[in-house]
């Protein structure tokens, strides 16, 4: 489902100008995440763009709650990928506060969802 690979193998390019290796780092990672989330997050909002107003509300809180869910799977399969990085734990620990910030947006998204279901 997510192909974090084809993002970072961008990131680890060998630069033409200096001939070196773009390292990985978390910051790169939790962009390659980010970009996922937009992508979902923009074929989501499609599929609700046909819906009235309510029923509208409800399919984005669910589609941005699922994209939301995309980027902490993709950041957590860049927690793995940190072993590879020159400073790795730095990369963890980043990473690792990028998910619980994303995680607990999750929750908010799924409870703000829950909230309003039962209105409609």
């Amino acid at each position: 489902m997510i192909n974090l690979d084809k993002h970072l193998d961008r990131i680890q390019e060998i630069d033409p100008v200096t001939g070196t290796m773009i390292g990985l780092s978390a910051a790169s990672l939790i962009l390659s995440a980010v970009g996922l989330f937009k992508q979902h997050f923009t074929k989501g909002s499609r599929q609700c763009s046909d819906l009235a107003d309510k029923e509208r509300s409800l399919c984005m809180l669910r589609a941005k709650a699922l994209a939301k869910k995309v980027e902490v799977a993709a950041l957590k399969d860049g927690l793995r990928k940190c072993q590879k990085a020159k400073n790795s734990e730095q990369c963890k620990q980043k990473i690792q506060a990028k998910i619980k910030k994303v995680s607990s947006e999750v929750a908010y998204l799924n409870s703000r969802f829950a909230d309003a279901k039962k209105r409609v």
